[in-house]
């Protein structure tokens, strides 16, 4: 008898194990944010290799090297092969150790012949339809407007940091959407991970979603335009800085702005 009463309690430990194993399964973020009860849309523009940067690791001037990691992490993306760090960028265009700008973004692009242009992003399909296209992009934008996550940092949604005050000027890379119902969220990689990581050991800032309502805002009050890189039709990059006449990147007529 004693031998049966062990056995059921075993089974229901075992149906108990398995329904909370279930439960937490089925959680996701959409759900705990009320958006939806599924992804409709995913646009992911990866590569098969590492191309993210935290800042944190990135020398003296890392507190103010997001222009320098955003656009070290663009060329390894376009240019499987490209090895110049985000300390050689900061190193080219040295400011004093001070804020970078979107013309030293540019620039930087153009020395090393990465493929795209600059464009105007006034509306959320500005930056879907190149993302659509299998492009990415560098936003310079004012990270004060971008809402922090409030249901936990797991679920990889809104800011895991805080910004306490306006006219923070910050530089990310977008890299895909997402869409759930009526939400679409921006798929970033941010450079402000500052060595913050989930339990898996990944960093934070990797693939964020930010929300389109935010990301709009935040450049429509900083910088609205969006620095897009095509990805390299061949595998072979381009090792060094060549001259060259023709630039892809072109800032005429565009105001300059400027992150950290």
């Amino acid at each position: 008898m004693r031998r049966i009463h062990n056995l059921l309690i075993f089974a229901l430990l075992l149906v108990f194990s398995s329904c909370k194993k279930d439960s937490e399964e089925l959680l996701t973020w959409y759900k705990v944010y009320g958006m939806g009860t599924n992804i409709d849309v995913s646009v992911a523009n990866n590569v098969d290799y590492n191309w993210y940067i935290d800042q944190y690791y990135t020398g003296t001037h890392w507190n103010v090297n997001c222009g320098p990691a955003s656009v070290t992490m663009a060329l390894k993306w376009e240019l499987p092969f490209f090895n110049r760090t985000t300390e050689d960028a900061r190193n080219t265009y040295p400011l004093d150790g001070g804020w970078w700008h979107t013309t030293d973004i540019v620039n930087y692009l153009n020395l090393y012949h990465a493929r795209g242009r600059v464009i105007e992003f006034n509306q959320e399909e500005d930056l879907l339809a190149e993302l659509d296209l299998g492009n990415i992009a560098i936003l310079c934008l004012d990270m004060y407007y971008v809402r922090k996550e409030t249901k936990g940092e797991q679920w990889a949604i809104d800011k895991f940091y805080s910004t306490e005050n306006p006219e923070s000027g910050h530089f990310i890379i977008v890299k895909g959407y997402k869409k759930v119902g009526n939400n679409t969220l921006f798929e970033v990689y941010d450079p402000w991970s500052i060595d913050k990581r989930y339990e898996d050991g990944r960093f934070m800032g990797l693939d964020r979603l930010y929300r389109s309502e935010d990301i709009m805002k935040a450049t429509n009050v900083w910088w609205k335009y969006a620095i897009v890189i095509y990805p390299r039709t061949t595998k072979f990059a381009i090792p060094l800085a060549l001259p060259s006449k023709q630039k892809s990147f072109d800032m005429t007529n565009i105001p300059n702005q400027k992150g950290r």
